[in-house]
């Protein structure tokens, strides 16, 4: 997936892993879920500040972290910066929720027919947290492993890997490791030298 930030802008598209066969770019604007994502690449520095169990060798920091909190709370600090109200999440009666957001990862956005004539409200900081139970607690009881590598001279990050533990939901409503693990790298690069633009 490819994601670009620009002002109050999501642009994002998927292509293969080689980078061939993009779809075409999807643009989402001015809503709460701005900078919520586990694809976003600054929530990992948020990570860091907020990871336990912090080891160093070789040049690698190793630790263990809650990656949906970190998520969180990259948004919330994001959203003060901006000097708006925090959004994360809405509730609706009917059972509708505008922004399904699962592992911290927006999922869905309904229709607008299906928000017609829909009672809505935001949703605080701690009941949008509340939200990702069960997958919240799981991820503090088997905290996914992060890596983080730094350039020598300049001291800045330039690989971040996290390794999230899958859950698996047999015979009930608490999940359980599935011993399955999914990993995600962001390298950062060309600090102050790129220019983005955004797509047509």
């Amino acid at each position: 997936m490819e994601s670009l930030y620009i002002g109050d802008t999501l642009y994002k598209r998927t292509c293969r892993a080689d980078g061939a066969s993009c779809e075409e770019w999807e643009t989402r604007q001015g809503d709460g879920a701005l900078g919520l994502g586990t694809y976003d690449p600054r929530w990992p520095v948020v990570a860091l500040e907020m990871a336990d169990a912090l080891s160093v060798s070789e040049g690698v920091l190793r630790a263990g972290v809650n990656q949906i909190r970190a998520i969180f709370e990259h948004s919330r600090r994001l959203q003060e910066a901006a000097g708006v109200a925090p959004q994360f999440t809405r509730a609706c009666d009917g059972g509708v929720t505008p922004v399904e957001i699962r592992d911290g990862t927006v999922v869905s956005t309904p229709q607008a027919s299906d928000m017609d004539d829909l009672e809505c409200r935001d949703l605080t900081y701690e009941e949008s947290l509340e939200n990702q139970e069960p997958g919240l607690s799981f991820i503090d009881e088997h905290p996914s492993r992060i890596e983080a590598e730094f350039d020598p001279a300049t001291n800045r990050l330039s690989t971040f890997t996290i390794t999230m533990i899958e859950e698996d939901y047999v015979g009930g409503d608490e999940p359980e490791p599935s011993g399955e693990t999914r990993t995600i790298t962001f390298t950062y690069s060309d600090y102050d030298d790129v220019t983005i633009e955004a797509p047509e």
